[in-house]
């Protein structure tokens, strides 16, 4: 069932590193887009990304805080608020939508939308 699925993915991305979660939740193919930009595809190209972006910080805390899951479409989505220390900024808040798609108990596609 996708709610219980997404409900592991919640409570582990709240808690846990992200690359922990790429590496449990994302699918090999999976396809992220963020904002207007192009595809990145691959679960092993994205845990990369992940690893320079979190090169770039000291602390990183993530929250769902509203969610919505449609269990006939395989889709979740709904906002979350990313709070960060930036190495060069300081501390920094992000709140973006997402958009994902799940199949087999994994995340083919997502998309972020923030400013």
């Amino acid at each position: 069932m996708l709610k219980n699925i997404f409900l592991d993915y919640k409570k582990q991305i709240e808690q846990d590193s992200p690359l922990q979660v790429i590496e449990r939740f994302y699918d090999d193919e999976i396809s992220q887009v963020e904002n207007t930009g192009t595809p990145i595809v691959g679960k092993n190209v994205l845990k990369e990304l992940e690893i320079n972006n979190l090169s770039k910080v000291n602390s990183v805390e993530i929250q769902i805080t509203t969610w919505l899951v449609d269990e006939e479409q395989g889709l979740a989505m709904g906002e979350m608020v990313i709070h960060f220390d930036s190495k060069k900024a300081g501390p920094q808040v992000l709140v973006e939508a997402f958009l994902q798609r799940w199949r087999d108990g994994k995340i083919v596609f997502q998309k972020f939308y923030y400013k």
